[in-house]
């Protein structure tokens, strides 16, 4: 999240939450954008702990470049913006804390597309969450409860608004047909959870990448050729049982190689721009 952090918080009685939120600050969990003064004072907080003995060396790190960053404009930034002051400090910090969480219909399957997926378009932000539990996969279970549980979920923050995500397969036949999970993510907008993607295509399944399904099965390469000769526009509405394996593979990689985004292109001129859409919804929670 994109914090504006009041300088006063420093006034309260219990500097702990302080301590909390500038080490996610100086870990990069959050973003925040001091002014020079701003800086000054928290960076006397942090120098003041290191003479009581206190040891923490990710706060030392960010004083040393904060002042410096600090004297430069701070860089252009569309995020919705969470103030951070005083009153309700340590339910705001507790909520901050807390991960994002995204909701999917299958958290093994559609996670390790989400995840691999990320990692083939360079998001090493999204990458860096995962891996360090900022951002959980929740199970949906199916799409029929995907809006009951995302909502349950963001029942879970206190003040800063729901940082949870859903995202539903498309289950259409064919280009422009409406979704018959447009109603749910009605139903969780009227629930407070705002961030929902419903997939252009089908499902997760008509996103990999052709070099993959070959890759894996290589004496399927007559289907998958099929495939490929298919165009754009009717392979993505194909059913799982239209590629080999029975579902989505575990693991998007290519003889050892880790995808890139011109693996994604293949799939159709507008697939990169969706899964950059779906990466930056995830943006706006984390």
């Amino acid at each position: 999240m994109l914090l504006d952090i009041d300088e006063t918080i420093l006034d309260g009685a219990d500097h702990r939450p302080v301590i909390t939120l500038l080490c996610m600050v100086a870990e990069k969990r959050h973003d925040w954008h001091p002014t020079l003064s701003q800086a000054a004072r928290m960076i006397d907080l942090v120098e003041r702990l290191a003479r009581a003995g206190v040891r923490m060396p990710v706060l030392s790190q960010w004083a040393e470049e904060a002042t410096e960053e600090a004297a430069y404009p701070s860089p252009p930034d569309a995020r919705r913006t969470v103030r951070v002051g005083l009153a309700d400090l340590e339910h705001l910090v507790a909520d901050l804390d807390k991960p994002a969480v995204l909701v999917l219909e299958n958290q093994l399957a559609d996670g390790s597309f989400v995840q691999d997926m990320a990692a083939a378009l360079d998001d090493k932000r999204i990458v860096e969450a995962l891996r360090r539990m900022w951002l959980r996969l929740h199970n949906g279970g199916g799409k029929g409860q995907m809006a009951e549980l995302a909502a349950d979920e963001g029942k879970k923050f206190a003040i800063v608004s729901p940082r949870v995500a859903i995202l539903f397969d498309g289950d259409r036949d064919g280009p422009g047909q409406p979704s018959d999970n447009e109603p749910r993510k009605a139903q969780a907008h009227a629930a407070g959870i705002q961030n929902v993607h419903i997939l252009a295509y089908r499902a997760a399944e008509n996103y990999v990448p052709l070099v993959v399904w070959e890759s894996l099965y290589p004496r399927h390469r007559r289907r998958i050729s099929q495939l490929r000769a298919m165009p754009a526009n009717q392979r993505g509405y194909l059913k799982k049982d239209s590629y080999p394996g029975n579902g989505l593979p575990r693991q998007l990689t290519v003889a050892g190689r880790k995808l890139t985004e011109a693996d994604f292109d293949e799939l159709g001129p507008d697939v990169v721009a969706e899964l950059r859409q779906i990466l930056t919804m995830i943006h706006t929670i984390l």
